[in-house]
């Protein structure tokens, strides 16, 4: 009897040690690989044989002792998925690589945490798309730790809430913006009303009138006592474009230049015409975002407003609205003189 119990422990014991053999091999195998082969994935390195490591996710790897990580399906990052709340800038992530050949025009949506992090923001409702580039924003959502091997990101957000952080001063432009009285801005020579514009998708600001003194700038843009004008059209919306504009108040040489971030197009807008004797040029910025990001209605309504918007109309209330400030000084000392006159 007790040859039988010891016989059957040892076919047991046997049978135990062949059965983690085969799986250390399965896991491990030894086979031989040839060690020239060059891999740059993970399935290419497991098709070629090389090591896999018993990690999660599973590394093989290579000859030259480079590990490859298998890339998790969407199911398991899901169940990685914790509730993340951050706060930071929203901007394009940078690339890993900025020598990479991607075009880096291309804008992959993004948050750079207080921390110094970047995010990758992933939206689907198209919100985003109306956010500044640079402006501070709350995230709300479910970070999934997949890292980017082309932009610099720690993880995904699946955005769930997204909050704009405005500043103090916003906050201050904002309520006087609200407020009946009109808001006049002072430059070193002229005041102006700021226009009233309102719209649901197209944003203006850098409003600015300046006085032109640059001997280099008159000689282009007057030649006895006329605005000159000499048109440029560029086919790259990001290249310098000149054209006349003539409307009921003014003759303009209008400067416009454009460039993309963050799913709107920046264009900064420089009206020169002639005040009196003066040279003077009108700026503002309009941030347009891009249309076709938005599902319908919201597509079709902020085409409609791209199309009835006219920069020219708020250069013509800017340039309606002017007071030079040298002049209203020039008065004052007028009126002292026959006083010191008569002493």
């Amino acid at each position: 009897m007790k040859k039988v119990i010891i016989t059957s422990v040892s076919v047991i014991a046997f049978l135990l040690i062949g059965f983690f053999v085969v799986k250390n091999y399965t896991n491990n195998p030894k086979q031989s690989y040839d060690e020239n082969i060059v891999v740059n994935s993970y399935e290419e390195c497991v098709a070629a044989g090389f090591p896999i490591l018993e990690s999660y996710p599973e590394q093989c790897v290579s000859a030259d002792g480079r590990h490859f990580t298998r890339k998790l399906k969407a199911e398991e990052l899901a169940q990685m998925a914790v509730p993340a709340i951050l706060y930071g800038s929203f901007v394009c992530l940078p690339l890993r690589n900025p020598s990479d050949s991607l075009a880096t025009s291309e804008c992959v949506y993004g948050i750079k945490a207080e921390s110094g992090e970047y995010y990758t923001l992933k939206d689907d409702s198209s919100s985003l798309f109306s956010v500044a580039n640079g402006q501070q924003i709350e995230i709300r959502g479910m970070l999934n730790p997949e890292k980017s091997e082309i932009y610099q990101s720690e993880g995904v957000i699946d955005v769930q809430e997204f909050y704009v952080i405005k500043t103090e001063k916003e906050e201050e432009e904002k309520e006087e913006i609200t407020e009946d009285e009109p808001i006049r801005l002072e430059t070193d020579s002229f005041s102006f009303i700021i226009p009233r514009v309102s719209f649901d998708y197209t944003s203006i600001r850098d409003w600015q009138v300046d006085l032109i003194r640059d001997e280099e700038v008159l000689l282009e843009r007057v030649f006895d006592g006329q605005l000159v004008c000499r048109e440029i059209v560029s086919h790259n919306d990001s290249s310098l474009n000149v054209s006349r504009v003539i409307t009921d108040k003014a003759q303009y040489c209008l400067e416009t230049i454009s460039e993309g971030a963050a799913g709107s197009v920046y264009t900064k807008y420089s009206y020169y015409t002639l005040n009196e004797d003066d040279l003077i040029v009108i700026k503002f910025t309009a941030q347009y975002p891009q249309c076709y990001n938005y599902d319908d209605p919201e597509k079709t309504d902020c085409l409609a407003e791209r199309e009835s918007f006219s920069t020219n109309d708020i250069a013509d209330e800017i340039f309606s609205s002017l007071i030079k400030v040298e002049a209203e000084i020039e008065e004052e000392n007028e009126e002292e003189l026959p006083i010191n006159n008569e002493e």
